[in-house]
């Protein structure tokens, strides 16, 4: 099997784990009321990275750019959940992949100070 097929196939194999972790997650809040959420330093271009792998063989085939475009004043590492995280972009780029019939889909961090 080509590299170029079998390395989008582990992250998907990866991120199916991930889904079924979070089903187990969905489950243990109706049941708890709580949700676990893990806060941790990563490289958030990491991140995005893995999501871009992911999404990449579909936009090839779409013939669909993919774009990232992330702020320098973005901390390295970054706390965050990178499994929730990584969730909500592979939806969100997932669903702009979907519904783009030509151009680009870029993914976009921008850094911004809380007021106050």
């Amino acid at each position: 099997m080509s590299k170029k097929y079998l390395v989008p196939s582990l992250s998907c194999a990866d991120y199916l784990l991930n889904l079924i972790n979070d089903i187990l997650d969905y489950t243990q809040v109706n049941f708890q009321e709580e949700l676990r959420v893990v806060f941790e330093p990563i490289s958030l271009n990491n991140v995005f990275n893995d999501v871009l792998g992911l999404l990449d063989l579909k936009a090839q085939m779409k013939k669909i750019k993919l774009l990232l475009e992330v702020d320098p004043m973005i901390p390295d590492p970054f706390h965050t959940d990178p499994r929730r995280l990584k969730q909500v972009l592979l939806n969100l780029a997932g669903n702009a992949l979907k519904f783009t019939t030509k151009g680009f889909v870029k993914i976009k961090a921008t850094f911004m100070l809380r007021p106050g």
